[in-house]
């Protein structure tokens, strides 16, 4: 693998066999980092504390299925599940501390700050609860499509405010302490005459930086919009699922064909395009240096240099 013309040696540290996997459902099980230590969960509810060695610690079986990744506040472990709850376990002593009962299945990682966490239902309801108690403190909905792809983007919170994806093509903002809606963006619209033609969730998970928001929509478009007020700044034809990332003015997507592509931040330009792997499924891609790595369903690694070459 090349990168900046400069060989690149990738080296596996070490390898673990951690539960079942997502039972082929393609749900970002995101593991998250707490006091040097990975927590890990898969579909099934078996949840792992390991090492950054690699050694697994402890190993707890929950009474649920996970269907998102995890998030903490170095307090609690959060994660959704596919029966409508969130649940919050303790770190310490490994038990659920409280779960909370939501109008559908959570999908997309839990978002935690300042003693509240943030979750998205796969029928576009947005949530904020008490993170010690799981208290309902506010709820936002709009009306999902009959058919949404089994994703869904986390919650962004910047500021003062809470930015989310939805499945009808929109990208809205919501004032963090009472839940009220700010503004809202249209992405994309359904053009085709089918259910599925017309589906244009906003699955990818959007990245903000520096006054705007980078979001991506399937079959619809890939756009940056103005943080205060979602104007949409540009906007090109595009269809993802996966997510977003940022680096030094460029913004890096991976699409639903199989591509990587990149375009400068401010302009909208598209400075390259890279393909990966057609007819596979991608994930976001992942900064490392100047370095974006991406991973596919075939069990394939790539590493792009700034300059999109492999």
């Amino acid at each position: 693998m090349l990168a900046n013309n400069k060989q690149l040696t990738v080296k596996r540290l070490w390898a673990n066999k951690i539960g079942k996997g997502s039972a082929n459902q393609f749900l970002r099980l995101t593991p998250v980092v707490s006091d040097n230590e990975l927590f890990v969960s898969d579909a099934w509810g078996d949840l792992y504390d390991v090492t950054l060695g690699g050694k697994v610690l402890w190993h707890k079986k929950l009474l649920a299925a996970v269907t998102s990744g995890l998030a903490t506040d170095q307090h609690r472990i959060y994660m959704g599940t596919d029966s409508a709850q969130v649940l919050a376990l303790n770190e310490a002593f490994r038990n659920v501390q409280w779960s909370g009962l939501l109008s559908n299945a959570v999908l997309a990682t839990p978002r935690v700050s300042s003693g509240v966490v943030y979750v998205k239902t796969v029928n576009d309801y947005v949530y904020a609860l008490n993170a010690m108690t799981g208290h309902l403190l506010w709820s936002y909905h709009q009306d999902a499509p009959s058919l949404v792809l089994r994703l869904g983007s986390s919650p962004q919170i910047v500021g003062s405010k809470i930015i989310a994806g939805l499945a009808n093509g929109r990208v809205i903002a919501l004032s963090r302490s009472q839940g009220s809606l700010i503004w809202q963006s249209v992405l994309a619209q359904g053009q085709g005459d089918s259910v599925v033609s017309n589906m244009v969730d906003v699955d990818a998970n959007i990245v903000v930086d520096n006054g705007r928001v980078y979001a991506a929509s399937y079959q619809g478009a890939i756009a940056a919009l103005r943080l205060s007020n979602g104007k949409v700044l540009w906007r090109h034809p595009f269809s993802s699922f996966s997510g977003l990332a940022l680096s030094h003015g460029t913004l890096i997507a991976t699409d639903a064909k199989g591509d990587a592509v990149a375009y400068d931040t401010r302009s909208g330009i598209n400075i390259w395009t890279t393909r990966l792997s057609p007819n596979s499924l991608l994930t976001k891609p992942v900064m490392f240096g100047s370095i974006a790595v991406v991973a596919s369903d075939k069990g394939w690694v790539y590493f792009i240099s700034s300059q999109g070459r492999l």
